[in-house]
Parts: C-alpha cells; sequence; structure tokens
C-alpha cells in the first residue's frame, strides 16, 4: 500500500482531492510501471541492493517522480526479499575480526594486510572457501537481501491498484470516516459486516429509510495510541467495500504537516460478490471457538451469519453463535475488545431497555466496566476478560438463564 508522502493530493477551501492521472499521465505510468514489473521479474536471487540500482536507472520526467515512487512501492510490496545465508553473518563477522586480530600480532611488523588470508582463515571455521566467505559477510544488511519471489501483475492492474491505493492512503490520517452501502445481497453485507468487526474497526452500522447502510467508523486520529496499526487497518478496508457493489465514504482527515482538518470523499460501484463464502474470524475468536467445542456442553458454538437489529444501536453482528441441543434456544457472542467505553455503555442501556435477543458482550478489561453492570435477570449480559477469553466461563454464563 502507499505511504501519504506518495499521494499525489490538492486542495480546495476544506476539501482534499487525489490528483487524478489523465489519458497521458496514465500511459506514462503504465510505461514506468512496466518498467519495474520487468525488473522484478527479471531479478530472482539478485540482490536488493542491485534491484534498487536498477530501479534508480529507470528513466522518469520530473513531474512523474512522485507517481514513479508510488509506483516502485507497489512493486516492492508484490517482492519477497530473503537472507540467502545458512551461516549467521554476525558469527561469520566476528570470526573474521578474531582472524585479522590474530594476523596482525603474529605479522608485527610488517606493512600491509592480507585480507585474502584472513577471509579464508575465517571462511574454513564455517565450512566456506574465501569468495564465499566474502560474499557472505553481510548478507543479513537489508541491501544483499536476494529476490526470492514476485507475484506478478501487469502493467495496466497495477496503474489501477495505484489510483486505488491513493484513497486508502488518505485514510491514514482520519479522524472519522462515514460509509454509505446500497447493497442488498446479504452475502456482501455479511463479508464486510464482518470484516468491519476482523479488523477490530470501531463502528455503528445502521440502516437507512430508503435501502442501504451507513457506517460511522472512529479514524485513526481519534485514538490516542496505535495510530499506525489502526489506519492500516481502516485502509484494509477499502477492498471489502469494492465487494458491496456502490458506495461511497466520506472522511475527515488531519492533512499535512499542520494537520490541517480537510473532508476527503471517494466511492466505488462494482459488481457484489454472490457466492457464499465463510468469513474470517478474529483469531481470539478462532481460539475461542476451538475451545469451546472442546468442552462437554450443550451448547452447540458456530461462526454467526446472523445480523442483528439493536434499536437505539443500529445492527449487530455478533461473532458466535450458541444453540441449545436439547431446548433449540439460541444464543450470541459479541466480542468488543478493542472498542470504546462508549460502546459498552450504549449496549448496557439497550440491554436494561429490554433486549430482544439473548446476547454475551465480552469485553476488554481495558475498557473499566463491570460485569456486575447487568443483572442476572436481564436477557444480555457483559464478560470482562482480560488477555485470552476463557470457553468455560462463557459456557457458565449460558447455562446460567437455561
Amino acid at each position: 500500500m502507499l505511504t501519504v508522502d506518495l499521494v499525489q493530493s490538492w486542495r480546495k477551501g476544506d476539501r482534499l482531492f487525489i490528483r487524478q492521472l489523465n489519458h497521458a499521465a496514465k500511459e506514462r505510468a503504465r510505461a514506468i510501471a512496466g518498467a519495474y514489473i520487468d525488473i522484478a521479474e527479471s531479478h530472482l536471487n539478485r540482490s536488493r541492493e542491485d534491484f534498487d540500482a536498477r530501479g534508480a536507472a529507470v528513466e522518469v520526467r520530473v513531474q512523474d517522480r512522485k507517481l514513479a515512487a508510488g509506483l516502485l512501492k507497489l512493486v516492492l510490496d508484490r517482492c519477497v526479499f530473503e537472507m540467502s545465508a545458512d551461516i549467521d553473518p554476525v558469527a561469520l563477522r566476528e570470526s573474521v575480526f578474531k582472524a585479522a586480530s590474530l594476523w596482525r600480532q603474529r605479522a608485527e611488523g610488517v606493512t600491509g594486510f592480507d585480507r585474502s588470508s584472513v577471509l579464508a582463515e575465517a571462511g574454513a571455521r564455517f565450512g566456506l572457501s574465501k569468495e564465499e566467505a566474502d560474499e557472505l559477510l553481510f548478507a543479513d544488511l537489508k541491501g544483499a537481501h536476494r529476490l526470492e519471489s514476485f507475484k506478478p501483475i501487469s502493467a495496466v492492474d497495477l496503474v489501477e491498484l495505484y489510483e486505488k491505493s491513493q484513497g486508502q492512503a488518505v485514510l491514514l490520517k482520519a479522524a472519522r470516516v462515514t460509509v454509505v452501502i446500497q447493497t442488498d445481497v446479504a452475502v456482501s453485507l455479511r463479508r464486510l459486516f464482518h470484516k468491519l468487526k476482523f479488523l477490530g474497526l470501531m463502528h455503528v452500522i445502521s440502516p437507512l429509510p430508503h435501502g442501504g447502510y451507513r457506517i460511522d467508523i472512529d479514524g485513526p486520529f481519534s485514538m490516542f495510541k496505535q495510530v499506525t496499526k489502526y489506519g492500516l487497518k481502516l485502509a484494509m478496508l477499502v477492498p471489502a467495500l469494492d465487494e458491496c457493489g456502490a458506495w461511497k465514504l466520506d472522511a475527515e482527515v488531519l492533512w499535512g504537516k499542520e494537520k490541517q482538518r480537510l473532508k476527503f470523499h471517494t466511492e466505488g460501484d462494482s459488481q457484489p460478490v454472490s457466492a457464499q463464502e465463510e468469513s474470517r474470524l478474529a483469531d481470539e475468536v478462532a481460539v475461542l471457538l476451538e475451545r469451546f467445542r472442546d468442552l462437554k456442553t450443550e451448547w452447540s458454538p458456530a461462526p454467526s451469519t446472523d445480523i442483528l437489529e439493536l434499536p437505539g444501536v443500529g445492527l449487530c453482528i455478533p461473532d458466535l453463535t450458541f444453540i441449545h441441543r436439547t431446548t433449540g434456544e439460541v444464543a450470541y457472542l459479541e466480542v468488543m475488545g478493542f472498542w470504546s467505553r462508549d460502546a459498552v455503555w450504549k449496549r448496557v442501556e439497550l440491554v436494561e431497555a429490554g433486549l430482544p435477543q439473548r446476547i454475551i458482550f465480552a469485553v476488554s478489561k481495558r475498557l473499566r466496566v463491570s460485569e456486575e453492570v447487568l443483572g442476572d435477570d436481564l436477557p444480555g449480559s457483559l464478560y470482562v476478560y482480560k488477555g485470552v477469553m476463557n470457553a468455560a466461563r462463557i459456557a457458565e454464563m449460558l447455562n446460567n438463564d437455561v
């Protein structure tokens, strides 16, 4: 993905715009992209230093330098560079330094330095020739890493990816984001909503009066820490939006060195997915599901495919559904480990008002909310956990109200 410094943008009043590529610029971009792709495809098993030198040698017009830097970044993202040495270069260097010190002691009074002998002596300890020792001496440095693989892409597709990536990079500086989607394809909606949960994005989903949904998402710059990590997760949501048909995104971003508050708008319109695909669970939820299945309990757990409308809160996308094998009773679990205290309190108020579904809300101890906030006679309950969720504790909570 592009970094913020590679975005080609311009401002008008309080609005931020991405500079679009016209026909001529797009043709130049494809030529530059093709040159970088050719370098990557012909560079297998060669060093990163050589790759960088060949990339820098590609002729680029002055006005296209930021464009070229962005395209090169996307090509590098598709490359895997690895250290090629089977031995530890640090240990090899230590051996060389010791051998050099001993050589100087033995050759006291002799001018010059026999580098070849030192490398031969140090390399022999690792089963290397002096030439191999010389080559692997700094194999752990970034420039010496070798290109192991490159994920193929055409120049046309790379330029298209570049154009989409500019909008993603802007979201790294977002304070808040609002998305409106118009699709009514259930599979697309569930995948998008589960993606929000998987990425740990703090959000509220509300149905719109005339169809579709509005999603309000806290941006990275509404938080006090983990700004970069959260911003990357927000940017990763954009490809999921492309699976939902027509969508519009409005963001408030803090842009430039002055962190000027600007408005940004982008949108897309693609064919929504129609095939049912299992949504990926967040790691902590997947671990909980596996451990719960190992318990001897009447409750049968599964990844949830339901979308619940909670009056006053919006939509709730449970992570897990539990069905009692004897009574058929259904209960849900929603994990809110990385959410805000405000979101938890909204659910507390909803439960107290009379929640139509039975839900356990799993809340991180960091949010400083007590389980005792909700009584045992209410349809929803809080499970406050630290670290890893306890499957046995959740089973106990499910059994309390059977």
